[in-house]
């Protein structure tokens, strides 16, 4: 049985990154998602955020709120 695929034009450039968050652009560095999984573990061991990210307080934050801002929220089953 031929693959579905090969019936279709591969338009997958066209869509990439059409459901991510778009980021502004400028000056401003976002860190990566190791960092604040790194950020997230220190808060956890009791440590400060590393200095270069003190911008966002990791301590006035539960994890959930925190995921809530910084991560796109799943699509709901239904």
């Amino acid at each position: 049985m031929a693959s579905h695929h090969s019936d279709i034009p591969n338009t997958s450039a066209a869509v990439v990154g059409s459901d991510e968050i778009q980021l502004p652009r400028g000056n401003q560095v976002f860190p990566s998602d190791e960092f604040l999984a790194d950020c997230l573990m220190k808060r956890f061991n009791g440590e400060p955020n590393p200095d270069q990210f003190h911008e966002v307080d990791l301590y006035s934050k539960h994890p959930a709120q925190l995921t809530d801002i910084y991560l796109p929220k799943p699509y709901p089953l239904t």
